[in-house]
C-alpha cells in the first residue's frame, strides 16, 4: 500500500540546483550525495509474522527528495507537480509474505500473443491484514516527534480524499480503502514456472526437450525480502545442471 504525504515545512523547490552543484564540488555534501529517501527501507513485524523464528513480514520504502536535476539550475526553481508549499513524499507498507495466490493463462493458441495475468490481490484475508498493519506503522513513523517538528508531515488530500470522503482516516475501514486504491506490486513476482508444477528439480521443462527455465519463475514460494539471493542460486544451480548434462 502507498500512502501520499506533504512535507508542509519544506518549501516545493528543486533540490539539485546550482548552490547544490557548488557545495558538492567544494565539500562533497549536501544533496547530491544522495538518491533521495529512496535509499531508506526498513523490516518490521505484522500482527501475523512468525516473530519466533524472526521472520519480518512487512518491508517499507520511501519515495520523496528525488536526486533530480533543476531544468535551469536557478536556486529556488519550482518544483512543478508540488503543491504551492510542501515537498510530496510517499510510504509503501510492502507485505513480503503474501497468502493471495494469482495465476495465469493462455489467451490464444499464438505464442506470440501475451498471456492473462489473474494477480487476485487481497483474495486471501490476511494479506489486508498485513497491509494494514503496515499503514500503522507509517503513521507512527511519519506522526513521530522526530519528523513533524522538521518536516511538518501531513496527509496529502490530493490522494486521500477518495476515502477521506467515506470514513475516518487511519480508521481501520479508510486503511482497507486506500489499500484497495493504492496498491500494486512490487517487483517481486515469482513462481510462474515454479519447480514442480511447470519445470523439475534441474529446471527443465515437463515434456520439453532442450527447454529450462532458470529465472525468479521458477521459485515456488517467495523468499521474505528481496529474492536477488535466491535468484542467484537458481541461477547457480540451472548453471550446474546444463554443466552436468554436457559433460555426460
Amino acid at each position: 500500500m502507498t500512502l501520499f504525504f506533504v512535507a508542509t515545512k519544506e518549501e516545493n523547490t528543486q533540490s539539485l540546483d546550482w548552490a547544490a552543484a557548488t557545495e558538492y564540488l567544494l565539500e562533497r555534501t549536501g544533496p547530491m550525495t544522495s538518491t533521495g529517501i529512496t535509499q531508506m527501507s526498513g523490516v518490521l513485524y505484522s500482527s501475523l509474522a512468525d516473530r519466533e523464528n524472526q521472520q519480518p513480514d512487512l518491508q517499507f520504502f520511501f519515495n520523496g527528495f528525488y536526486a533530480e536535476c533543476s531544468a535551469t539550475g536557478a536556486i529556488g526553481e519550482p518544483v512543478g507537480d508540488c503543491p504551492q508549499k510542501g515537498r510530496n513524499i510517499t510510504s509503501n507498507a510492502v507485505s513480503l509474505r503474501p497468502r493471495s495466490v494469482g495465476y495465469l493463462t493462455l489467451n490464444s493458441t499464438n505464442p506470440l500473443e501475451p498471456p492473462l495475468f489473474f494477480p487476485q490481490y487481497f483474495s486471501h484475508p490476511d494479506d489486508m491484514v498485513m497491509v494494514k498493519d503496515g499503514g500503522r506503522y507509517v503513521r507512527q513513523i511519519m506522526e513521530s516527534e522526530a519528523i513533524q517538528s522538521k518536516y511538518g508531515v501531513k496527509l496529502d488530500p490530493a490522494y486521500t480524499y477518495v476515502c477521506d470522503n467515506r470514513v475516518a482516516q487511519w480508521s481501520d475501514e479508510w486503511l482497507e480503502c486506500m489499500a484497495r486504491w493504492y496498491t500494486d506490486p512490487q517487483n517481486h513476482q515469482v513462481g510462474t514456472a515454479a519447480i514442480s508444477r511447470v519445470v523439475d528439480n534441474d529446471l527443465r521443462v515437463y515434456n520439453v526437450t532442450g527447454l529450462r527455465v532458470i529465472d525468479a519463475s521458477a521459485i515456488p514460494i517467495l523468499s521474505t525480502g528481496n529474492p536477488q539471493g535466491a535468484i542467484m542460486m537458481v541461477a547457480e544451480r540451472g548453471a550446474d545442471s546444463i554443466k552436468a548434462d554436457w559433460s555426460q
